[in-house]
């Protein structure tokens, strides 16, 4: 083994620092790799430790002309060299460096410049929000506020995930990589629901733009609770394969679409979800979204974030998610059996299907059975006994703040020569505006009639 210079050794150890760092994560010594993912086919990060990192380099042993003359691994003199790369910890600084630690953002993938885009933003308006200007407001609000949140390099997340709902070719897809290619590796595209809400999640540590396309069911008990904390969360626990987990502050936005009817587990008070029913105007159409994707490459991204980076966000709250018709379908889809079973009745306006009007009051046993058999017909599992059954439909009749102790009467009624236990209801129309005040949405009823 012929021995080195100090300088052939110097450039070796630089060429080390182009792929490898010096990193504490949880008070553990790791050793940082810059990588590309296989799976994405982005640049990623992967942590060895120090005697992984021996092994990896055993083979390659250098004596140097003015040492012992001995032959020492690289991968030791890297490591006892001053001039090794090293940092205090990892972090995701979108728009902004912090001294002493690695930066997970690689930078935006697009420069903003002015120019055209008049199709693309026709096809957020009239096809994603239904021509909805309150829908469209707002998205283009959420849309804004990423971009420039990183660029004034105070990143704020939206805590509110984009719902498309809609058919296959209705233009959710292209409308999600369009926007997500402004973002360059911190954009991830999931059509597997265990990379989105797997347990090995380290693609998620850098993530800016999450588009889960067909990647959840919202049925999942166990994922909703991931989902939700993906969604509002500040921080993530990642977990690498084989490696201790660690963990980060959460930068992911989401955009999830699906062509199915129940898409997310919203709840009657939900914040978290802003659900655009997807029109088909264009389903399939092959040569409007040739054309589309052309406006795009030739200079129309630049120009949406040229235009999104200009736009005035003073006063923006998107906790304040417009109650579109779609959210609302997604809640009472979501919803306990007693609050779909009321409904039912709300929409047909009559407490009793066999009596076929409503009624000041009903027997609280009478009501019971009836709701009990609409749960089974529709294939609910679980059945509320009449106790919580009788408390979830007080919830659903009162305004919020009354001081009244519920729809149950003061009154006990002598029903069947016996007196009997009541709910007392007030008029229908006052019971559909409370129902609509419980769920946050203006329901269009089918029946008017008292």
């Amino acid at each position: 083994m012929d021995p080195i210079t100090s300088e052939i050794l110097q450039r070796r150890i630089e060429v080390l620092n182009q792929e490898h760092a010096v990193v504490m994560i949880g008070g553990k010594c790791c050793i940082l790799n810059e990588v590309i993912d296989p799976d994405f086919g982005r640049p990623d990060i992967t942590l060895s430790s120090p005697n992984d990192f021996r092994n990896r380099y055993l083979n390659e042993r250098l004596m140097l002309e003015d040492g012992p003359k001995k032959s020492r691994s690289i991968a030791d003199l890297w490591l006892q060299s001053k001039e090794r790369r090293q940092y205090q910890g990892i972090g995701m600084f979108p728009g902004r460096n912090v001294p002493g630690f690695y930066n997970l953002f690689r930078g935006l993938a697009v420069k903003p410049k002015p120019g055209r885009w008049d199709m693309f933003r026709e096809h957020i308006h009239e096809v994603l929000c239904n021509s909805d200007e309150q829908a469209d407001t707002w998205l283009m609000n959420w849309l804004a506020l990423i971009v420039q949140s990183i660029m004034r390099g105070s990143y704020e997340r939206t805590e509110v995930a984009v719902v498309l709902r809609g058919g296959r070719g209705a233009g959710k897809g292209t409308f999600a990589r369009a926007y997500g290619s402004i973002f360059g590796p911190h954009f991830q595209h999931i059509t597997n629901p265990t990379q989105f809400l797997g347990r090995f999640n380290q693609h998620l540590k850098d993530c800016l733009l999450l588009f889960a396309d067909e990647a959840f069911w919202a049925g999942d008990k166990v994922g909703e609770g991931v989902l939700k904390g993906l969604i509002t969360e500040p921080t993530i626990r990642v977990e690498p394969k084989g490696k201790d987990s660690f963990e980060v502050r959460n930068h992911a936005n989401i955009i999830i679409a699906s062509n199915n009817d129940w898409v997310v587990p919203a709840g009657l008070d939900e914040r978290r979800f802003m659900v655009l029913d997807v029109n088909d105007f264009h389903l399939q159409d092959h040569t409007y979204f040739r054309a589309l994707r052309a406006e795009m490459e030739k200079g129309g991204i630049a120009a949406m974030l040229y235009d999104l980076l200009q736009m005035d966000l003073e006063g923006v709250n998107l906790r304040a998610v417009p109650q579109t018709a779609g959210l609302f379908e997604q809640k009472l889809l979501s919803a306990d059996t007693v609050t779909k079973w009321w409904h039912s009745r709300l929409e047909e306006g009559c407490q009793l299907k066999s009596e076929g009007v409503w009624t000041s009051y009903e027997e609280t046993q009478t009501l019971y059975i009836q709701y009990a058999e609409y749960a089974k017909l529709t294939s609910h599992r679980y059945v509320e006994d009449e106790r919580i059954f009788s408390r979830k439909l007080r919830g659903l009749c009162l305004h919020k703040g009354d001081d009244a102790p519920g729809i149950i009467g003061p009154r006990r009624p002598i029903i069947g020569g016996k007196r009997a236990r009541v709910l007392i209801f007030p008029a229908l129309s006052e019971s559909r505006r409370r129902f609509e005040e419980a769920v946050g949405f203006q329901v269009q009823w089918s029946r008017d009639d008292e």
